[in-house]
């Protein structure tokens, strides 16, 4: 072959995963470092009282500081992104309480990549505690579509998530941020791939905490979740007009009654037995 010749160069996209951490305990003493990661890591102390840990991977970043929810945790790391000189592809936050492989989050990235996914989540088995349904595991699936992941371990493209970003400081437990402002900016950016990936199973081994605490704004996370719901519905009706009334906007604002309700929730069962096909090809 002629030396002046250029063989292509294939770059592989870089991808952020960050992590809480309490201080004090071993840090993500949960998550098994049985691969080299695939990812950058971010550590998020929310004590913001700990030094950096070390830890067995190359690209370790480190922030500490204190907070009382995940939605503080999401502006952390808005910040880091905002300030980082590095472009990232997906961005994955994940509590602590999370039992799950290196390689399976290197999985997980791959699986995305190759649906082209804009938000996802690995599934959880039922073992564990859960409170989403659509969230659980289905068994003989790679990955199933569902409207929305949940806040515990979300993985998002960082374009949606930094879209979704100035509606983080309306909920400081997240509460909300999943279920509203993210499938929001999916429709207006025209990014709807969403799923939960079955191929990767993760456990949550602490009882969910969070829906009984009043945060320092008086609020507890239901409130919050509502005000959010009220936030992206005005957002709608002054820039989007054109969506209200849509079945869209009834179906992820929950401006349903209760017939249709047990009527979308009896179909959403039905969906997770019947034995149907991945609805999007690979790209």
């Amino acid at each position: 072959m002629p030396a002046n010749i250029d063989e292509p160069s294939f770059e592989r996209p870089r991808d952020l995963v960050a992590i809480t951490w309490d201080g004090k305990e071993l840090p993500h003493r949960l998550v098994c470092f049985d691969q080299t990661p695939a990812f950058d890591l971010l550590t998020i102390d929310y004590t913001g009282a700990a030094p950096m840990p070390t830890l067995p991977i190359a690209n370790h970043h480190f922030r500490s500081l204190k907070t009382e929810g995940k939605g503080q945790t999401f502006s952390i790391v808005f910040d880091f992104l905002e300030r980082s000189d590095r472009v990232y592809r997906y961005v994955g936050i994940l509590d602590d309480d999370i039992v799950l492989k290196v390689s399976d989050i290197n999985y997980l990235l791959h699986i995305a990549g190759c649906f082209d996914l804009d938000s996802f989540a690995p599934s959880l088995g039922e073992d564990g505690f859960h409170s989403h349904h659509h969230t659980l595991n289905q068994e003989s699936r790679l990955l199933h579509p569902v409207p929305w992941v949940e806040v515990m371990m979300p993985f998002y493209k960082v374009e949606l998530f930094k879209m979704a970003a100035p509606f983080f400081r309306h909920s400081i437990s997240s509460w909300g941020i999943d279920k509203y402002v993210v499938p929001l900016m999916q429709k207006l950016s025209d990014r709807p791939r969403t799923a939960v990936i079955d191929g990767i199973l993760a456990t949550h081994v602490r009882p969910i905490r969070s829906s009984g605490k009043v945060h320092s704004n008086g609020l507890t996370p239901f409130q919050e979740m509502n005000i959010v719901r009220e936030r992206c519905i005005e957002y709608v009706e002054e820039r989007h007009p054109e969506l209200l009334g849509t079945k869209w906007f009834q179906e992820t604002f929950d401006i349903l009654g209760p017939t249709a309700r047990l009527r979308r929730k009896i179909k959403s069962l039905l969906r997770r037995r019947a034995p149907s096909s991945w609805q999007w090809k690979m790209p």
